[in-house]
């Protein structure tokens, strides 16, 4: 692009004494200037094509587009609730929710029937090709025999005062008689809040215990307030970096419907 300073010198060129051909100047000054012209309007297109050329969002199924991204959103990192590559969409409409999870951890296997005999609902899912992962929990009308606890039991959690507690809400079969049981119990092992697509998700990693023979990573999500399932847990089992770098695409996916 020309300056002031390259018009100058060019005019001081072309107006020495044994300059023979004075319309010269005008021809290269007009063909400089062209020059300089194109090179700013070309520039000006490529910003332009930089801020507001590119290619737009995949759409969703629905709309006819690519499978690439959920019908909706916003997530709490903006922008549509995108699939990772490798990944599939697991959604339970019943439940009201969705998530991504790795393909290779195979076909989704679901239950909501009540476990051991006893009334109430109970939901269960597992992958056909990876055992350390599952993820359910219980309804509000759930009934249980006394015993310990287990991951999927719990159907929430509660933040408050920079403490979570886990949330207890059963009914426990006490003489034939069945007693509500709405608890909450300090959760003492290191938890961190973590975005889902539209949902927040508190995970918590849990050593290995006598009890349950392994450590595990737990993934507590809320779900709405008209749902019958308080909320959702998420279990990793023997975790290591690789399987927790999925399960935090898993987490991220993560999205509430209505």
């Amino acid at each position: 692009m020309l300056t002031h300073m390259d018009v100058n010198k060019i005019n001081n060129e072309l107006e020495k004494p044994d300059n023979k051909q004075p319309k010269s100047r005008t021809k290269l000054l007009a063909g400089l200037l062209a020059i300089s012209l194109l090179l700013m309007i070309g520039l000006g297109v490529a910003l332009m094509w930089a801020v507001w050329g590119k290619s737009p969002a995949p759409s969703s199924p629905d709309a006819g587009g690519a499978i690439s991204s959920a019908p909706a959103g916003p997530c709490f990192v903006g922008g549509n609730n995108v699939l990772p590559d490798g990944f599939t969409w697991y959604e339970n409409a019943g439940l009201g929710y969705k998530f991504a999870y790795p393909s290779a951890w195979g076909a989704v296997t679901f239950s909501d029937s009540a476990m051991g005999g006893v009334a109430g609902h109970f939901a269960q899912g597992s992958f056909a090709s990876n055992s350390n992962v599952t993820f359910g929990g219980n309804a509000t009308d759930y009934v249980v025999n006394p015993r310990g606890g287990m991951p999927l039991d719990n159907p929430g959690y509660v933040q408050a005062n920079n403490k979570f507690y886990q949330v207890q809400i059963w009914k426990l079969n006490e003489g034939g008689t069945h007693t509500p049981k709405y608890e909450l119990h300090p959760i003492d092992e290191p938890t961190t809040l973590k975005d889902g697509c539209n949902a927040k998700a508190a995970v918590t990693q849990y050593p290995n215990t006598e009890f349950l023979g392994f450590a595990y990573d737990q993934v507590r999500i809320n779900l709405q307030s008209n749902n019958l399932y308080y909320g959702v847990n998420l279990v990793l089992k023997n975790p290591d970096a690789a399987s927790r770098g999925d399960f935090d695409k898993v987490i991220k996916s993560f999205q509430l419907i209505p």
